[in-house]
């Protein structure tokens, strides 16, 4: 199951907030992935991603299911979505996910491969060459009044594409 959402692009102010939620629901130490696989057994894994582009872009979660948990797990989306939007995001949440965010992006600039294409992609992008410099203060300052925000006034404007797709036999 798939269910996607409008998204603000890599230009929004937002985005580290935006950032910050998608690392919210993911992980096997996410609200969600508890809820759904590790509660309730409806999924054999579940998540949220981004499809970013310069001024918009996609927020979604999906699930591998069976056929007849679809209907619980899209209900749980639900459920999810709107505890943040409600700002309902527990402090520990947060700051785990921060640091998972923080330590990720170090390990993907370990390498000169990697901050060259970021620095490249930033001045496609008309933001600073070296903004991932910038990236830890970032995160570190999103809360969760941002992350609110960010859902109600730029993911959850509409209502969410779901979409099933049942596998071949």
């Amino acid at each position: 199951v798939f269910q996607a959402y409008p998204d603000m692009g890599i230009l929004h102010p937002g985005r580290p907030a935006g950032i910050v939620l998608s690392e919210l629901l993911n992980g096997m130490s996410s609200n969600l992935f508890n809820e759904v696989r590790e509660k309730r057994s409806m999924a054999y894994y579940v998540g949220a991603n981004r499809v970013t582009g310069i001024n918009t872009g996609m927020f979604y979660l999906y699930a591998g299911t069976a056929p007849n948990q679809v209907e619980d797990v899209l209900q749980q989306f639900d459920i999810e979505m709107e505890r943040l939007c409600n700002g309902k995001i527990h402090d520990d949440e947060i700051r785990r996910a921060k640091a998972r965010l923080k330590t990720g992006k170090r390990m993907q600039q370990q390498t000169a491969g990697n901050r060259t294409l970021e620095a490249a992609l930033n001045k496609l992008y008309g933001l600073p060459v070296n903004d991932f410099l910038e990236y830890d203060l970032q995160i570190d300052a999103v809360s969760s009044t941002d992350i609110q925000t960010v859902l109600q006034e730029s993911i959850v404007i509409a209502e969410p594409l779901k979409l099933t797709v049942q596998a071949a036999s």
